[in-house]
C-alpha cells in the first residue's frame, strides 16, 4: 500500500524487500540458533571490558539428542558444516578443527550424562583450511591476539528431575584474550566503589541489562585487611551508604567466633534498593584481594 498527499490510500506493485540476502555476522547467527532453540532472551556482562552473553534452556530431552538437534540448527545458520557425531576427536575428524576455528560449533567433550560443544573466531576472520593455514604460518602473530570470540555450550542432564539444563555462553567478534589476564592498573576513584589505595584491577565484571544493577570487581594490593577495611567503610560512607545492620552485627561478633576462614574480612552496605558486599581476604605473593559486588 502507498499513502497519497489526500491521507488516502493505494495498492502498490512494488515488492517488498526481502533483508534476508544480508549476511549475519557468525555471532548474529550463533543467537539466532539459540533463539530457534527456545533460549531465553540473553543476559550481557561485560568482563574486563569483554562483552559475554549467557542464556539458558530446559528440556525433557537427553544432552545427546539435543547435541545433535543444536548442530543441526547450527548447520542450517551457516555455522557447522555438518552435524560431527558425540564421539569425535580432533584426530579422527580433520576437518572438525576447521569448524571449531571458523565459527562452528563442535563437540568437545561428551559424558553419560553431559555435552559439552564449542568453538572460535580468529581474529582475520578465517573461513576454510587454507586461510587457516596462512595465519598459522605467520611468524609475527602473536597467540594472543590471533583469536577474537568464543563459542560455547554445556549440556547438563539431571536424573531425578528428568530434565537437561543447556547453559551457552558467547562473546561478540572483538573478544580480546589479553584483557582476561591480570590487568595493572588502577580504577577511577570516582566510580561507585573506588579501588583500594596502591591496588590493581584483576576484574571487573558489570551487566548491560537494563534491568540489573549487577557490577563486581576484585583488586589485589599490598595493604592489610584491617586498613582496606578502614578505608572502604570510610569511603563508602561518604558516599551516602550505610552498613547494613547485620553487616554491623556480625563484625562486633567476629572476634569471639571460630570458623573456617575467619581470616577474610566481610562488609554490606546498603543504598536505596543496592546492596553492596565487599569480601577482603589473603591472596598471592603478600598481596590481599578485595572484592566488590553491586546487586539490586
Amino acid at each position: 500500500m502507498v499513502y497519497q498527499p489526500d491521507a488516502t490510500v493505494r495498492s502498490s506493485q512494488a515488492d517488498i524487500l526481502d533483508l534476508n540476502f544480508i549476511k549475519l555476522s557468525n555471532t548474529a547467527r550463533f543467537s539466532k540458533s539459540l533463539e530457534q532453540l527456545g533460549h531465553d532472551e540473553p543476559q550481557t556482562f561485560l568482563i574486563n571490558g569483554n562483552m559475554v552473553n549467557f542464556s539458558v534452556n530446559y528440556s525433557r530431552k537427553h544432552p545427546h539428542q539435543l547435541a545433535r538437534e543444536y548442530q543441526d540448527e547450527f548447520v542450517y545458520q551457516g555455522l557447522n558444516t555438518r552435524v560431527w557425531p558425540l564421539d569425535s576427536t580432533f584426530e579422527s575428524q580433520p576437518d572438525m578443527i576447521v569448524d571449531s576455528l571458523t565459527g562452528g560449533v563442535v563437540p568437545l567433550s561428551s559424558t553419560p550424562n553431559s555435552v559439552a560443544l564449542g568453538g572460535v573466531l580468529t581474529a582475520a576472520g578465517a573461513s576454510n583450511r587454507n586461510e587457516l593455514e596462512a595465519i598459522s604460518a605467520d611468524p609475527g602473530a602473536k597467540k594472543e591476539s590471533l583469536l577474537r570470540g568464543h563459542q560455547a555450550i554445556q549440556m547438563n542432564w539431571d536424573p531425578s528431575a528428568r530434565r537437561s539444563t543447556v547453559t551457552a555462553t558467547w562473546s561478540d567478534e572483538k573478544f580480546d584474550y589479553t584483557k582476561m589476564v591480570f590487568i595493572d592498573q588502577t580504577e577511577d576513584k570516582n566510580a561507585i566503589v573506588p579501588s583500594c589505595p596502591d591496588c590493581r584491577v584483576v576484574s571487573r565484571v558489570r551487566s548491560m541489562n537494563i534491568d540489573s544493577d549487577y557490577d563486581s570487581k576484585i583488586f589485589s594490593g599490598p595493604r592489610s585487611l584491617p586498613a582496606l577495611t578502614d578505608y572502604y567503610r570510610r569511603e563508602m560512607t561518604q558516599r551516602g551508604w550505610v552498613e547494613s545492620e547485620a553487616s554491623v552485627t556480625f563484625n562486633m561478633m567476629r572476634p569471639y567466633i571460630n570458623y573456617e576462614g575467619s581470616e577474610a574480612v566481610m562488609i554490606q552496605f546498603v543504598k536505596g534498593r543496592r546492596f553492596l558486599s565487599i569480601t577482603g581476604f589473603p591472596g598471592e605473593a603478600g598481596e590481599n584481594v578485595i572484592h566488590t559486588t553491586i546487586s539490586d
